[in-house]
């Protein structure tokens, strides 16, 4: 037995001895505040996530694909709540406008005739409403009540409002409020769109503080933004460097910056050296009780490293997915603070999650064998770090959502790799005894 705990851990455990330490460092509670192209300004808490392109990318791809209605724009800002399922969503978007419409024609036709203004407002959510209900309902969401329109200020600026209420994704039970606020800012209007779960006391309370923050203004009014893209490095200038009231995640710059390749690479590899090997062993043994002679064959071919090495993944795969579709994580991508989730924050369904766990069997670890697998992981650190996702991420239309680090989740984190090297040294020890 030892010896074929030996040969299945082989593979695996160079890809440990390269770890010394993780990363600690200690996040302190605050917000962040954000400018996005110097038009809207807002704050949000430090710990939550920030999209970047691809990812902003994606959301407007599985919103096409979910309504059925063709999105003209990528979100300029996208920011949710952590930990997921979120219970929080912000969204901001510029989209033209022809012809223009600036805040005085807004005013005047407020001061004109408010009523007509909300008749239109209302009238244009009407024609465009259903189209977007039929598509949600193809997934499980169901309006909830009736919405509303108005005409209030938001920021500084007059904005022309929509709300409406909406299942959640994650949990049919919760009802998650939406408001569009829609700003004439001349040439083009910005879109923001605040969601969060109305029964969830905190999300209500982050929720309102996130509008407070807001301020909205015409480009031009102020200095330019540190940076327009949240993710994208600050431009050199003076006095013009991004504000925040907390520290930036420290974790980012780790290794492979804010999409963490390598978390997610020691994270599973935690869970193959634990779970999968205890999978592994219920398997030996339940195959020697009930066929004998077949589990010998077995036991005499797995002592072959590469061929223990395939086993063990393909023993992993599906309980990795099915782990994925009812709590979106596994124990170690948990403890490394990893969730799994479409864009919208709702869980992969078991079929999407054993796709993407054969995806990454394939195309991240070459299907378990050493040799092949440096190749496949090299371009598997290298397309997250470049355009933000990974080919199995995107082929199921999944999210990974990253959460920060304090010392101590950096310590448990760092344990655990140092638990599963000695784990190896020992069977190691064993098998050449």
């Amino acid at each position: 037995m030892m010896n074929r705990a030996r040969a299945t851990f082989a593979a695996l455990y160079l890809c440990l001895l390269a770890v010394v330490a993780l990363p600690v460092a200690a996040q302190t509670a605050g917000y962040t505040k954000l400018n996005v192209k110097g038009r809207v300004q807002l704050e949000v808490p430090s710990d939550w996530t920030i999209s970047d392109a691809e990812q902003r990318r994606r959301v407007k791809e599985f919103s096409e694909k979910a309504t059925g209605i063709a999105i003209d724009h990528v979100a300029s800002l996208s920011v949710q709540s952590y930990p997921a399922p979120s219970r929080v969503f912000v969204r901001v978007s510029f989209i033209p406008m022809e012809p223009p419409i600036t805040q005085a024609d807004v005013r005047q036709e407020v001061q004109a005739n408010k009523q007509q203004v909300l008749k239109d407002l209302a009238d244009t959510w009407r024609e465009e409403a259903p189209t977007m209900w039929a598509g949600l309902a193809k997934n499980g969401v169901k309006e909830v009540g009736r919405a509303s329109v108005a005409v209030e200020p938001l920021g500084g600026q007059l904005a022309l409002i929509i709300r409406y209420a909406r299942t959640s994704t994650a949990n049919p039970a919760e009802t998650m409020r939406v408001t569009q606020y829609h700003v004439p800012l001349g040439a083009e209007k910005g879109l923001i769109t605040l969601s969060y779960i109305e029964s969830d006391p905190q999300a209500t309370a982050a929720h309102n503080r996130l509008k407070n923050s807001i301020v909205t203004q015409k480009k031009g009014e102020n200095p330019p933004m540190a940076y327009e893209d949240p993710n994208a490095p600050s431009p050199a200038s003076n006095n013009q460097a991004q504000q925040s009231t907390a520290p930036v995640d420290q974790s980012k710059s780790f290794l492979g910056g804010q999409h963490h390749p390598w978390r997610r690479l020691f994270a599973r590899t935690v869970d193959i050296c634990t779970a999968g090997f205890l999978l592994f062993l219920i398997l030996i043994f339940a195959f020697s009780a009930t066929m004998p002679e077949q589990a010998a064959g077995f036991a005499k071919a797995i002592e072959n490293p590469i061929v223990a090495s395939v086993v063990l993944y393909l023993i992993w795969l599906p309980a990795e997915a099915v782990l994925l579709s009812l709590f979106g994580t596994t124990p170690a991508k948990w403890l490394f603070g990893i969730k799994v989730a479409h864009p919208g924050g709702g869980l992969l369904s078991f079929s999407e999650s054993l796709n993407r766990s054969f995806l990454v069997f394939v195309q991240g670890v070459g299907f378990g064998i050493p040799f092949v697998a440096l190749f496949t992981q090299l371009f598997a650190y290298r397309r997250p770090t470049e355009t933000g996702t990974t080919l199995w991420d995107t082929s199921t239309s999944a999210e990974v959502l990253h959460r920060k680090w304090g010392v101590f989740r950096a310590l448990m984190c760092t344990a655990a790799v140092f638990a599963v090297l000695i784990l190896m040294s020992a069977l190691n020890a064993a098998g050449n005894r």
